[in-house]
């Protein structure tokens, strides 16, 4: 049976793997793994893979996306329709004010003369103005980035089982799941990029196989375009990582701050506690020493 072990060995191989020397402090590269066989040859059975993924920051850039799409598109057509709005109120109301001024001013009663006077001044100061009216829409609809992950993390909370519903009907022969499927592990670059080749060829052509060298961190995507050249891309995967790491850390952090709080919270409790029922208990004595 064979046997790992993930102690370095000083036997050099002959595939090539990625310098170190780009921005990469935060991708940890494993030490080799050393297969200790009594047998000329083993099946590959077991193996072993770790992936990262930005989800986070995905879903963030989708709704910062989003938002910024709902500024322009949305405050535009609210620009659009509001402005419409408004002219036709200005035009119907000017209309209005027209019929009765020509009325008051046919008629040779001074009364009538001096009401069509006030009227005409009265159209020429009420109509709305478009931009003001605008302003007002605008400063109404505006929210934040933090408000509208908010509002969109809460209104996917409640509407869970509907949207799922409704994209699973939309996307019926899709998934949304990823997978991933290890192809063998070779020693030689060369026997990997043959594996490699034999696979694309003969088992799955319509799948990409990229080739990878064991115990480092490689970018990867679901385009095999954006994988083709790594070397530009391990900064961002490193700034990820880091990023991860920093995320583990404070919340670890707050973790720790909130059990100490906690903990705090429930020695002064106790303290209380106690106090108030030594309290009670003397009050008590005082009671009884009072009745006798």
């Amino acid at each position: 049976m064979a046997t790992t072990s993930t102690t370095p060995t000083t036997q050099e191989s002959t595939a090539s793997v990625p310098s170190q020397t780009r921005k990469a402090e935060h991708l940890t590269v494993d030490p080799p793994v050393v297969i200790k066989c009594n047998k000329s040859t083993f099946t590959q059975i077991w193996a072993l893979a770790s992936f990262v993924s930005p989800d986070d920051l995905i879903k963030e850039r989708l709704i910062a996306d989003v938002n910024r799409f709902l500024y322009h598109d949305v405050n535009q057509q609210l620009i659009d329709s509001t402005t419409h709005v408004i002219k036709e109120i200005n035009t119907q109301f000017n209309n209005l004010m027209e019929k009765k001024i020509n009325s008051y001013k046919t008629s040779k009663d001074a009364t009538s003369q001096q009401i069509a006077d006030i009227l005409d001044s009265l159209r020429k100061e009420m109509p709305m103005n478009e931009d003001e009216q605008v302003s007002k829409v605008l400063r109404t609809y505006r929210i934040s980035q933090e408000e509208l992950t908010d509002r969109f993390d809460d209104y996917k909370n409640k509407n869970e089982k509907e949207l799922e519903s409704q994209f699973n009907q939309t996307h019926t022969n899709q998934t949304s799941v990823r997978g991933f499927k290890v192809r063998g592990v070779f020693e030689d670059y060369a026997d990997a990029k043959a594996h490699a080749k034999k696979v694309r060829d003969e088992i799955e052509p319509y799948v990409h196989t990229f080739v990878f060298p064991a115990g480092y961190w490689v970018p990867w995507d679901p385009h095999a375009d954006a994988v083709q050249d790594q070397e530009y891309m391990i900064p961002q995967l490193n700034d990820m990582m880091a990023q991860k790491k920093e995320n583990e850390r404070q919340k670890d952090e707050f973790f720790a701050k909130r059990k100490a709080m906690f903990k705090e919270n429930a020695d002064k409790e106790n303290e209380e506690r106690l106090k108030n029922n030594l309290k009670e208990r003397i009050q008590a004595r005082r009671n009884e020493r009072a009745k006798k």
